[in-house]
C-alpha cells in the first residue's frame, strides 16, 4: 500500500471524519467515512487470522485490508486523539499510546492480495498534495470561525476603502 496521509494531515487539509459501514473517501464533500472502532482488537485479530488461513490471499480479505489501512491513518498519538474526538474510535484500551501501538502492530506480517483501499489512498494523497486545501482550512479555522471575526474583517475593509476614497478626494 502506498503511503497515505495520516488523520492529522487529512484534518489539516479540511477533511471531515464520519462513521459509516466501510472506508470511503469523497474529495468533493471532503469526507472520509470510517467504520466505528469500539473494543475490537480480539475480534479483528481473529477475523484476520481466519481470512489468512481459510480464505486465501486471492479472494476478498476485507478485514485484513482494513487492518493494513489503519496504520497509515493512525501513525501517532495525535491521530488517535483526533479520531477519538470525532467518535471514530471508542477507546476501551486505556491509554492513547496503547491504541497507537495496537494499530501500528496490527498487521505487521499480514499479506493481502488485492488492496481495496488503494484508490481511496491515492485520492486522499492527491487531495492533501495541493496547498490550497490546507490554506483554505487554515483561513476558515483562524479567521472565519466566529461571526465576530467576519464582522471585524468587514469593518476593517470598509474603513480601508473609506480612507482610500477620502485620500483621492483630497488630492482632487
Amino acid at each position: 500500500m502506498k503511503r497515505s496521509p495520516n488523520a492529522t494531515e487529512l484534518h489539516e487539509c479540511g477533511v471531515i471524519f464520519r462513521t459509516g459501514d466501510d472506508i470511503e473517501f469523497n474529495d468533493q464533500s471532503r469526507c472520509l467515512q470510517l467504520p466505528l472502532i469500539n473494543n475490537f482488537e480480539k475480534r479483528l485479530r481473529n477475523l484476520i487470522a481466519y481470512e489468512q488461513c481459510h480464505i486465501g490471499s486471492e479472494l476478498r480479505n476485507e478485514v485484513s485490508n482494513f487492518g493494513v489501512f489503519m496504520p497509515f491513518l493512525v501513525q501517532s498519538d495525535q491521530d488517535v486523539k483526533l479520531l477519538i474526538e470525532r467518535v471514530i474510535i471508542r477507546n476501551g484500551l486505556g491509554s492513547i499510546k496503547e491504541v497507537t501501538q495496537l494499530f501500528n502492530n496490527l498487521c505487521k506480517h499480514i499479506c493481502v492480495g488485492v488492496n481495496y483501499y488503494n484508490y481511496d489512498c491515492k485520492r486522499m494523497k492527491d487531495y492533501c498534495k495541493g496547498c490550497r486545501h490546507r490554506w483554505m482550512t487554515s483561513l476558515q479555522r483562524n479567521y472565519f470561525s466566529t461571526p465576530w471575526l467576519i464582522v471585524l474583517l468587514a469593518l476593517t475593509l470598509i474603513h480601508t476603502i473609506t480612507a482610500v476614497v477620502t485620500g483621492f478626494e483630497e488630492r482632487s
